[in-house]
Parts: structure tokens; sequence; C-alpha cells
């Protein structure tokens, strides 16, 4: 007979954690049963647990989510999250549309992704809407992007630093005068900025 020990303990299935892969080792100590001492084989387990929401529900979620025009990938703000459900992206004066890959978790189905790619006027914006479905409840996850055109007379920068130095005050796209203070160490000011449009 299985002393009660020897029982892996049971993992429940209703666990309000979101999905990741769970590697618990569970360790057994060297016993003394019907006389001979004997050590258990620890047990490695691989656990998927299922997000739910507040209703108790299983709900979905992407696995990846990525923007490009053509070939070129464009950036999320903030990066890419399953739970993150809210997006920004800003896309260059020439990038007249952009396209939508989504990946939705296995089992799960993904609608809103248009086919063709999503047309943006010059200095205008347009928002999607996508949904992942759980196709057994009906329960919906939906990720909202709003895409912003660059009008291309834009002179602003998107990052600007001194390798080296400090820069006061702190950099901003709307200032325009920064003093630098530079480290002894160096003789040389090298300057690394972003542009907020390629094609400035």
């Amino acid at each position: 007979s299985r002393h009660p020990s020897d029982a892996v303990p049971r993992l429940r299935r209703d666990s309000m954690l979101p999905p990741m892969a769970c590697h618990c080792e569970e360790r057994r100590r060297i016993g003394a049963i019907g006389g001979a001492t004997r050590r258990l084989t620890p047990v490695l387990l691989s656990l998927a647990v299922s997000f739910r929401g507040a209703g108790g529900i299983a709900q979905c979620t992407l696995a990846s989510l990525e923007l490009r025009f053509q070939d070129s990938p464009i950036d999320l703000d903030p990066p890419f999250a399953p739970y993150i459900d809210s997006y920004r992206v800003r896309l260059d004066w020439s990038y007249v549309s952009f396209s939508i890959d989504a990946r939705p978790d296995t089992g799960c189905e993904v609608q809103g992704v248009p086919s063709d790619p999503t047309v943006v006027p010059i200095g205008g914006s347009s928002e999607l809407t996508v949904y992942v479905m759980h196709p057994d409840v009906g329960a919906k996850h939906q990720y909202v992007i709003k895409a912003f055109r660059q009008l291309g007379s834009e002179t602003e920068l998107r990052s600007l630093m001194v390798v080296g130095a400090e820069i006061s005050p702190v950099f901003s796209q709307r200032h325009r005068e920064y003093t630098v203070q530079l480290d002894l160490t160096y003789d040389v000011v090298r300057v690394v900025y972003g542009l907020t449009d390629n094609e400035q």
C-alpha cells in the first residue's frame, strides 16, 4: 500500500495567476517505511496556468503582437506584454499604413486583425481594436492600438545624450537648449541622438 507521503500534491486548476510555466520540484526526505529506508525520486512538474477574469472565466491573451510597414518593424509603446491592452505607435511620415501580426495563445482565436494594411493620413491617427476569444466560453480580451503619423515637418529629437557627461535640464523633445558638464576623463564631446522621424 502507498504511504500518504508518497502522494504528489494536486495543483489547483482555478489559479488566478497569469499564464506562465511553473517548474516545481517536489523534494522528498529520506524516511523509514515498513522498516526500510528509501529515497523518493524528485518529481518535476510543468503547469500552464490560465488567466481568469473577475467573473472566474478563463480568458485568452495574445502570445505576440507586432506592427510593421511592409517589412519595416514599428515600435509599440509600451513594448508588448500579454496583459498590457493599450498601445500607441508613431509612424514616420513616409509610412502610409501599418499592418498587424498577432498570434493568440494555443487554443484561442484572434479577431479584428485587418487583412489589408490600415491607412493613416499624414498628421492623423487611426485606432484598431483586436480581440482574443476563448472558443468554448466566448470570453474576450481586447487590445487597443492607436497609431499616429508624423507630418514630415517635425524638427524635434526623440532622444539626446552626451557620452561621459550630464546635460541640464533633463532631455525633453520641447526643450532646445542644454548645458553640458563633461567628465574630466573625456577630451572629446560625443553627442548621441535619435530622430523623431527617419526621414529627418
